[in-house]
């Protein structure tokens, strides 16, 4: 009898490879002594398998059931799902100058960086009756094609339905972007911002400065109903749209991110320089699933998905406790998060000291150190106090106190030439980069206010010491 998958992820499903991902096969031939899996990533771009992960498993039966077998692929796929900001497609990488290429706005897919489409082979050994040895069958059974992703949903979408086929639905659907021509399909983005709803219609409210970029990823569903897209609505002072720009979206099934700051909406869209009349005069835009470029918001695909409300803010930030983040969430796209309080910034200097003997050298000598320092480094320490902030935005702030990958924005040396106030604003003359630190553990505090506000006090430190000239 052939090898049966009765349990495994369903065609074109996204797993994560921070939960057990099972596969749960049968073998009643009685010579079969174990089951060997294997593991495959799908070059996307051709379709054809191309290369094994790791090695060749032996599975041996269950205790209470000979003839089951039980593989868990998480660990071995997980050896593939690493990423960070660095390996983002264009210009937002890091320590990258935008002065000369801005940051575009289009749909990056992470392919074969962050989003795998993999699948498992299982094999039997038997014992072959003529000679009594263990023998490997060349005969593979294949499971589904599916995808793989490094993200840790919530508790609350972590219940798997394995279905009458043995299909296992996977936590990742709520996540899978998609349209249909009846509506009523509520996705979300890849992140944990807050989410508020309005007559039936989901929002996420966020506030972004001119010069600030915003980062959202996301799944597009792989499915019967292919060509929707990502519409921008702009608006003005008076709440009357200005106009509407799209991106189309390859639907795929892999980590996408779109970049939907104020900043890469001009740095795209008036390429020619200055926020052209498209943009001067916007006060808020939406991000929305459509399906074309109109300013008339949509009502057959406005329930599609989690719709993003941004209020462009214009205030001069210079001379404010301004600190822009970027981290990879738990879900395993990139957050955008702003502190305007207050923070102190001090320089911690490690030394590593020796000291040598005198007796090789006269007083007179210059080398008579004695004691000396012979390597030094500098920690660049910050010490934040962030503005007050709602509970429910305190929480996602605070999501990036356990992310393993957090950045600072940071200007350019070049920028601080930039003199005229207006000037520097204007999105695409400062120029900017993205530093990893990392958050001090047992540093993080959460303050609450008397208003039914939060407050939190953190500290960080620059990824990257400054190493000073040897001794």
């Amino acid at each position: 009898m052939a090898i049966v998958i009765n349990t495994q992820p369903a065609v074109n499903k996204i797993c994560s490879t921070l939960i057990p991902l099972v596969f749960d096969v049968t073998e009643t031939t009685t010579s079969t002594t174990n089951i060997i899996a294997s593991c495959y990533w799908i070059d996307q771009a051709t379709g054809l398998i191309t290369t094994q992960i790791g090695a060749k498993y032996r599975l041996a039966p269950n205790l209470t059931n000979a003839d089951k077998f039980i593989f868990d692929a998480s660990e071995i796929f997980n050896t593939l799902t690493k990423y960070n900001l660095n390996d983002a497609p264009n210009n937002w990488k890091l320590g990258a100058n935008n002065e000369a290429t801005p940051y575009p706005l289009g749909l990056q897919t992470w392919t074969e960086i962050a989003g795998w489409k993999v699948r498992v082979k299982f094999q039997r050994e038997y014992i072959d009756p003529s000679t009594g040895l263990i023998v490997l069958d060349p005969a593979f059974t294949n499971s589904n094609l599916f995808y793989i992703q490094e993200g840790s949903p919530e508790q609350k979408f972590l219940t798997q339905i394995v279905d009458s086929n043995g299909q296992t639905n996977s936590v990742f659907d709520t996540f899978l972007l998609s349209y249909s021509p009846t509506g009523n399909q509520m996705k979300r983005y890849l992140t944990n911002y807050p989410i508020t709803t309005i007559s039936g219609l989901q929002y996420s409210n966020v506030t972004i400065h001119e010069s600030e970029q915003y980062m959202i990823a996301f799944f597009p569903n792989e499915s019967i109903y292919e060509g929707f897209q990502i519409s921008i609505v702009t608006f003005g002072y008076n709440g009357i749209p200005i106009n509407a720009h799209s991106l189309s979206v390859d639907e795929s099934n892999n980590l996408t991110t779109a970049c939907v700051g104020f900043r890469d909406l001009i740095n795209t869209f008036v390429p020619s320089g200055g926020e052209g009349t498209d943009f001067i005069n916007v006060a808020s835009y939406q991000v929305i699933i459509n399906n074309s470029s109109s300013t008339t918001l949509p009502s057959v695909w406005q329930n599609q998905a989690t719709r993003y409300k941004f209020k462009v803010d214009r205030s001069c930030i210079k001379n404010v406790g301004y600190l822009r983040f970027c981290f990879k969430n738990m879900l395993g796209g990139f957050d955008m998060v702003t502190s305007r309080g207050k923070y102190n910034m001090k320089t911690n200097n490690k030394f590593n000291e020796y000291e040598q003997s005198l007796g090789y050298y006269s007083w007179s000598e210059s080398m008579a150190f004695g004691k000396a320092n012979w390597a030094n480094e500098n920690e660049v320490r910050y010490s934040v106090k962030t503005q007050p902030m709602k509970p429910i935005f305190a929480a996602h702030f605070a999501e990036m106190f356990s992310s393993t990958q957090v950045y600072l924005r940071e200007k350019n040396d070049s920028s601080e030439k930039i003199n005229d106030p207006i000037q520097a604003q204007l999105s695409r003359d400062v120029p900017y980069k993205f530093n990893p630190i990392v958050i001090i553990p047992g540093t993080t505090t959460t303050l609450k206010t008397d208003e039914n506000f939060v407050v939190l006090e953190f500290e960080f430190s620059m990824a990257v010491n400054q190493r000073n000239p040897r001794n």
